[in-house]
């Protein structure tokens, strides 16, 4: 009773309580308020953030790729677009006097990518050019007597009056370019341009890549004119004095190297072996030397043509057997042909001095061309014609299997250059390829016979194959002795192309 009296009494107290109450359960402070307000939005604003912070990661690397995919793909374009540009227009068979002038207006590498340095000691050994030769050497080989000979100055081109464009190839030492050249009384807008084939060193001021190359070039200035060799036109020797390049300029010969002519030809071949008298199909004149334009862009291909190759190997190499000169590098990636089927013997880089009617490398490192290489060259590290015609066998079956690896089906010489050696001593060689007649493959048994004095000579080669073509394709004999006779005086003309530099310098 007490305490009902006491609110009742007091009921003001009593509410202000419970409103106090009220107020601070139901009703929180301001501060309170505030500090949970804040305390949410910072989580809000850390999550946000870090969400926005894996989008704009994401985009941004979404963009990165896309450029570099962008800047791959106009790089590609451009690549190609210079491509097509350098076959297009750096190629000499489209340079005629009708578009020598965008010719000129291309840049010139030759006069502007090498530049000419101050005097300094001629990096070409000579010394030797302005001694007698001695007459113990005369009568011998080319090869022994490379020191004494003479670069002819007759041959000497100026440089102002060459163009190098694109590479077709690269040695060990050497790079060749197609090129252009120009008689000295005319200008690139006006006159006339011949397509040649130019050889430089790799290094340009590397005194032993130069000294190569000048070998070779006095080397080729010596073995003159052949329908079946490279012809020489000319070179630049001004490196004789300062440190600048020496270039051979030879004929350039539009169809590249027979290796790969034959096997790009494999699907247009027509094999004509069968079993008759001679082993042959009889050949028409209209078959087989037609003039009309080859189907698809490509010359037919059959098993005559195999037969010439081979003739006309043998005609150039008895050629460079009788002046005595060791070609050691014979194979087929080292014989050019032209578009009418004449082949050219080239790459004389390696034909260098020799010691007693022997090749001799002066180096062990030297690479030897081994799959091409007779037991005894290797084993002695010297060369002679003989050795040049077991390489020539290497190259009738590389002829006759339309350019297939030597050796590259026998397991017993898969592991090491030694395993070949040991196989071709035992008395083993290539097996008959699939387009060789029986006759031919008993001359290739011939050429590898391990006894040098019964291995044939190159004469006997040049015999055997012209007495064989004859018979299995007259008409073809007697065309590809008119090509021959037609491309020899083609090459007495290419002097024409120097000696107007001669007549100036009078």
């Amino acid at each position: 009773m007490r305490l009902l009296s006491q609110i009742v009494e007091k009921p003001s107290k009593v509410r202000f309580t419970f409103e106090k109450l009220r107020t601070t359960v139901i009703n929180p402070s301001e501060n309170s308020l505030q500090k949970t307000r804040r305390y949410r939005r910072n989580i809000f604003t850390d999550a946000t953030l870090k969400q926005n912070r894996w989008i704009l990661f994401f985009f941004l690397y979404g963009v990165l790729i896309m450029l570099f995919v962008v800047l791959c793909m106009l790089w590609t374009v451009r690549k190609r677009r210079q491509s097509q540009s350098s076959v297009n227009n750096d190629s000499p068979e489209n340079d005629t006097p009708n578009n020598s002038q965008n010719n000129h207006q291309r840049e010139d590498i030759t006069m502007e990518t090498i530049t000419q340095l101050e005097e300094t000691e001629p990096l070409l050994n000579t010394q030797q050019e302005n001694e007698e030769c001695p007459s113990d050497l005369l009568s011998g080989p080319i090869n022994e007597r490379i020191d004494y000979l003479k670069f002819d100055e007759s041959r000497e081109i100026k440089r102002s009056n060459i163009k190098m464009f694109k590479p077709i190839g690269n040695g060990q030492f050497g790079a060749v370019h197609i090129g252009l050249l120009k008689r000295s009384n005319t200008t690139w807008e006006k006159g006339p341009t011949l397509p040649v084939a130019l050889k430089r060193p790799i290094h340009h001021y590397n005194a032993a890549n130069l000294q190569l190359t000048y070998e070779e070039l006095k080397l080729m200035c010596a073995i003159g004119k052949h329908p079946n060799v490279i012809c020489l036109i000319g070179g630049v020797v001004n490196g004789l004095q300062k440190q600048a390049e020496t270039w051979i300029v030879s004929e350039y010969v539009e169809c590249g190297d027979l290796l790969e002519f034959l096997r790009k030809s494999r699907d247009i071949f027509e094999n004509k072996l069968i079993s008759s008298q001679n082993g042959y199909m009889v050949p028409t004149k209209k078959l087989y030397l037609s003039k009309e334009e080859p189907e698809n862009g490509k010359a037919k291909l059959s098993t005559y043509d195999l037969l010439s190759f081979a003739y006309q190997i043998a005609n150039g190499m008895d050629y460079l057997a009788k002046i005595r000169l060791v070609h050691r590098d014979l194979a087929l990636r080292n014989i050019l042909i032209n578009k009418n089927k004449t082949i050219r013997i080239a790459d004389f880089g390696l034909a260098r001095k020799n010691n007693k009617g022997y090749y001799r490398v002066k180096h062990m490192e030297t690479h030897l061309p081994y799959y091409y290489s007779s037991p005894e060259s290797w084993d002695t590290q010297k060369f002679n014609e003989k050795s040049d015609v077991w390489s020539f066998g290497v190259c009738l079956y590389e002829i006759f299997s339309l350019g297939k690896e030597p050796y590259a089906d026998v397991k017993e010489v898969q592991n090491s250059k030694n395993d070949l050696m040991v196989y071709l001593k035992a008395g083993n060689h290539l097996s008959r390829p699939e387009f060789c007649h029986p006759e031919v493959y008993k001359v290739m048994e011939l050429c590898f016979n391990l006894d040098v004095d019964v291995r044939p000579n190159f004469s006997l080669c040049l015999e055997y194959f012209a007495e064989h073509l004859s018979t299995a394709a007259k008409p073809l004999f007697e065309e590809i002795e008119h090509n021959l006779q037609l491309e020899a005086e083609k090459q007495r003309k290419l002097s024409d192309w120097v000696q107007d530099d001669d007549d100036d310098d009078e």
